[in-house]
This record gives structure tokens, C-alpha cells and sequence, in this order.
């Protein structure tokens, strides 16, 4: 039926699924990308070609953000130990450390 219709009209029709391989997914997926980072900017406020800095520091700040939370978490875990001790202190009773967690093999 597809063929006929194709013969008819000079057209082919590639939603059949025989043409689709990987580099056409990975054109389509990278076609995507570049419409959604690129549809909203206008290229004729750029003219020097300078680098869109918003998006260098955005890039960096996501970086940043990732070793700080690090360092962060470890202060707060210190912090919550230090709470517990001193909520055990004002309750008058003996502290326990926590056991830590075990390292599975």
C-alpha cells in the first residue's frame, strides 16, 4: 500500500521505521539539544563572537555548588555529633557513638 502510495505521488515515507538507525537517533537527539540551547539566543547581539559568559559561569557554579555540598555535609555531620553530645549532657545520660556503617564485600 505504502509502496503504491509512493509510486503515485513521487514521495517515499520514512515513518515505517527501516531508515531509523543509531546516527539518525544521535542526529535527532543533537538536533534537539541544539534547539533548546540555542532557540532563544540571537546571534546578531553577538557579533564580536564573544562567550556567553551566563552560561560559563552557570556551568561553574555547578561545579562549585558540587564540592561545597561535600565539604558541607561533612561540617553538618560534625555538627549533629556535637548536638547529640550536648542534648545527652543536658539530659544526664551517657552518650554513645553511632556506629558507623559497615563496608558490604
Amino acid at each position: 500500500q505504502k509502496a503504491a502510495w509512493a509510486k503515485q505521488t513521487n514521495q517515499w515515507a520514512f515513518d515505517d521505521g527501516r531508515f531509523i538507525t543509531d546516527a539518525v537517533l544521535s542526529l535527532e537527539s543533537a538536533f534537539d539539544k541544539y534547539v533548546k540551547e540555542w532557540q532563544f539566543v540571537d546571534e546578531f547581539e553577538n557579533l564580536a563572537e564573544l562567550p556567553y559568559m551566563d552560561w560559563i559561569t552557570e556551568n561553574n557554579y555547578a561545579d562549585v555548588h558540587q564540592a561545597l555540598r561535600l565539604e558541607v555535609d561533612k561540617l553538618l555531620r560534625v555538627e549533629l555529633e556535637l548536638l547529640r553530645k550536648a542534648l545527652c549532657e543536658d539530659q544526664k545520660v551517657k552518650y554513645k557513638a553511632p556506629k558507623g556503617k559497615k563496608d558490604k564485600k
